[in-house]
């Protein structure tokens, strides 16, 4: 189902490629939606789009755009299949500039010009093997890729197949929408909500606030385990 809202969802733990299968089944149960994929929106169909060349499932594709920055939320299966795909609008795209995002699982490995393939997404992971430690991914391996695409429906040049939270909170934020939420629930709770100096800095880590206010007239720092911790940074307060 597409779904449109003022802040992105995903759970931090899912988004490492270590032990991300198992991550993602866990937190299914749970009903907890992962970022997939984050870029351009190519096709729209009835019931399908297509982001970075990867075709997937929605119930539903209303109100969306073609050549906008997306977020393609799920939860990747085993065999690379996304299931439970929703949509969700992030800001523009500027093909080439803004960074891009997706993970799968690695569907064929050309070593010979460093290319690999994510289903039909096609990526060039030539310059991911500076990263220290790095290594040519293998058919069926389940990684993260980050980079840019210098054109919409082409190659994507990856900067890192271990792409985790950092990477993918830099491919939203380049999106221009600064209005969203930058992170939003690590345990059904808010995690970090707010990048506007009016909203809150980090909200909530363990059903009650961490931290709330970045103005001058609001509290610094208001609770860490249900009662307040600190509260108030205005020198008319305690």
């Amino acid at each position: 189902m597409t779904k449109t809202s003022t802040t992105i969802r995903y759970c931090l733990s899912t988004l490492l490629a270590v032990g991300f299968v198992s991550a993602v089944q866990a937190e299914s149960a749970d009903g907890v939606a992962d970022v997939v994929a984050v870029g351009p929106l190519e096709l729209i169909e009835a019931n399908s789009v297509t982001v970075l060349a990867r075709s997937y499932h929605v119930d539903d594709s209303a109100g969306l755009t073609t050549g906008d920055k997306v977020a393609v939320h799920g939860n990747l299966q085993p065999d690379g299949s996304v299931s439970n795909a929703w949509v969700e609008t992030v800001g523009t795209y500027v093909a080439g500039s803004d960074s891009v995002f997706e993970t799968g699982v690695v569907t064929s490995v050309n070593e010979t010009f460093g290319r690999l393939s994510i289903g039909d997404s096609k990526i060039d992971y030539t310059a991911a093997l500076s990263e220290a430690g790095s290594s040519v991914p293998d058919k069926g391996e389940i990684i993260s890729v980050t980079g840019i695409q210098p054109e919409v429906g082409g190659v994507v040049i990856g900067t890192t197949t271990r792409g985790g939270t950092t990477e993918v909170v830099m491919a939203i934020a380049g999106g221009g929408t600064r209005g969203l939420a930058g992170i939003t629930g690590s345990n059904r709770s808010a995690g970090i909500t707010g990048s506007n100096p009016s909203s809150a800095g980090i909200t909530g880590s363990n059903r009650s606030a961490g931290i709330t206010g970045s103005n001058p007239s609001s509290a610094g720092i208001t609770g860490s385990n249900r009662s307040a911790g600190i509260t108030g940074s205005n020198s008319a307060t305690e």
